[in-house]
């Protein structure tokens, strides 16, 4: 793959990560230098389940979606990678296989650092290494909230709970000054996708919640007028289980 001048030539990027700031400039460009890049084009798969893996990858530009697979060919995705945050992580510490695909969902650009230059780095600033601790842990709790709404919750609260957090990532005061625009750039597949359900599910309760005036949806984006009315609507009753 071509590399990435933008990455190639400056060490912006590292220092802006939340994994990495505050790491030493000398450090960064040690790193940067060891590191591979690769631009990747919408749908190319990075890595796949059970793939070795010996590296740890940033995403420069673009997003990854870490998708899981059913015997039956259903699609999981368990979360989006964006700008600055890394994957991949898991083989990269115990140096075990990949636990998931990693597919570009856009025109992207990744870094990779292998495994003995990533821990080599951690052993000599252990505030990364605290740092990744944290960010596991967080990431552990979004993966369990994931399996909790799966076994307890209705498609309709599922769906509610996807877009609260797709707010707390991407939403904006609406330019109305009327609830939250959240431009998420997402299809409807792949918002399914995330929470375990059909397009044609999700696509059901959007128009129902758009006719009952509690949302405004359309290609890459959803308004909410309020978030919280919304759940108390659905765990009402409005919306089928």
């Amino acid at each position: 793959m071509e590399p990435s001048r933008a990455i190639a030539e400056s060490t912006d990027f590292l220092a802006q990560t939340e994994l990495l700031r505050g790491t030493p400039e000398s450090e960064l460009e040690l790193l940067l230098g060891l590191g591979r890049r690769q631009r990747c084009p919408s749908g190319q798969v990075i890595y796949s389940k059970y793939d070795e893996g010996h590296e740890i990858l940033f995403v420069a530009d673009g997003r990854i979606k870490i998708v899981s697979h059913s015997p039956s060919g259903t699609n999981m995705i368990l979360s989006f990678v964006e700008r600055g945050e890394f994957f991949g992580e898991l083989a990269m510490l115990d140096g075990g296989g990949r636990h998931h695909d990693a597919i570009a969902v856009a025109p992207s650009e990744i870094l990779a650092f292998s495994r003995d230059d990533f821990l080599g780095m951690m052993r000599r600033f252990p505030e990364v290494a605290i740092r990744m601790s944290a960010m596991l842990s967080m990431r552990i709790r979004q993966l369990g909230s994931l399996a909790e709404d799966a076994v307890l919750f209705n498609s309709g609260t599922r769906l509610v709970h996807r877009i609260q957090s797709l707010a707390t990532a991407y939403g904006r005061k609406s330019i109305t000054g009327e609830g939250i625009m959240i431009k998420h750039e997402l299809s409807q597949q792949e918002i399914a996708d995330s929470v375990g359900l059909t397009r044609v599910s999700v696509n059901r309760h959007l128009r129902q919640w758009q006719e009952e005036g509690l949302i405004e949806y359309g290609r890459g984006y959803i308004r909410v007028a309020d978030i919280a009315h919304l759940e108390k609507a659905v765990q009402q009753g409005k919306q089928s289980a």
